[in-house]
C-alpha cells in the first residue's frame, strides 16, 4: 500500500541512464509530491492531498490525456504519487542510477460508462492495468538533442499546457445544492490534476512510462507487487 517494486528493459537508449536492453529496477522511496530538491515545487491536486498521495477505489472523470475525454472512463483500483529510486540490475549488477526520481503508478481498468451513468455501478471492460511514470528532467543541464531549459520548460511536458485536466473538475453541475431537509451546497473542487514536480537538478534525465497488462494485483501490508 505504500511502496512498489517494478522491473523493466529498456527499449531505447537516451543518455547513460536509460540504455537500450538493459534491466531496470524502480523502488517507491517516499510519498511525497514535491522533493526536497524539486527546483520548482508545485501544487498538489486536492484529490491527491485528501488522501496522503495514496488513494483507492476512485473514478477517473474522464478529462486528461492518459484518461481522455474521448475514450471510456478509467476505474482506479490504487494509485499514487512519491519519489523512486532507478537501479540497473543488468546480468546481477546493482547500479542506482537515480536516487530521488518523480514517480505516478495508477492501478486501473476501462469503465462501463453506460452501467456507471444509468446506475451508479463500476463494471470493468478491460483487464487491470498498471500504468507508471517515473520522471526526471533536470533543469539549467545539457540535455541530449534538447539542449538547456529552464525548471517551467522542464515541467511544461507532465502535463502539456493543452492538458484538460489542468483545467477542468469532474463533469458534475457545481455547485451542488443538498437536497432537503438537509442544507447547504457543495462548491466545485481545483482541478483534476496541476503540474508534476519533475525539475530536480541534482538528478539525471529520466522519462519512462510503462504499462503492465492483465496485471495480479496483491494488496499487502509491508508491499503492493
Amino acid at each position: 500500500m505504500t511502496s512498489y517494486e517494478a522491473t523493466y528493459t529498456s527499449p531505447v537508449t537516451y543518455g547513460p541512464h536509460q540504455i537500450a536492453g538493459h534491466e531496470y529496477k524502480i523502488t517507491l522511496t517516499d510519498l511525497n509530491w514535491n522533493s526536497a530538491d524539486s527546483a520548482l515545487p508545485t501544487r498538489q491536486p486536492e484529490f491527491a492531498a485528501m488522501v496522503n498521495d495514496v488513494g483507492f477505489n476512485q473514478i477517473q472523470h474522464g478529462a486528461s490525456n492518459v484518461d481522455r475525454s474521448d475514450v471510456p472512463q478509467l476505474y482506479d483500483e490504487a494509485f499514487l504519487y512519491g519519489h523512486a529510486m532507478v537501479t540497473d540490475i543488468t546480468n546481477g549488477n546493482n547500479t542506482v542510477v537515480a536516487k530521488d526520481i518523480f514517480t505516478h503508478v495508477m492501478v486501473a481498468h476501462v469503465m462501463d460508462e453506460n452501467e456507471y451513468y444509468r446506475n451508479l455501478k463500476d463494471k470493468a471492460l478491460s483487464p487491470n492495468l498498471v500504468f507508471l511514470f517515473a520522471v526526471n528532467i533536470p533543469n539549467d543541464t545539457e540535455l541530449p538533442g534538447v539542449g538547456s531549459l529552464s525548471a517551467e520548460e522542464a515541467q511544461s511536458f507532465t502535463p502539456l499546457a493543452d492538458d484538460e485536466s489542468l483545467d477542468n473538475s469532474p463533469p458534475i453541475d457545481y455547485p451542488v445544492n443538498i437536497p432537503t431537509p438537509r442544507e447547504g451546497e457543495i462548491d466545485e473542487p481545483e482541478s483534476q490534476s496541476t503540474v508534476w514536480s519533475v525539475a530536480n537538478p541534482n538528478q539525471p534525465l529520466l522519462f519512462t512510462f510503462l504499462v503492465y497488462q492483465n496485471a495480479e494485483i496483491n494488496l499487502d501490508s509491508d508491499a503492493t507487487n
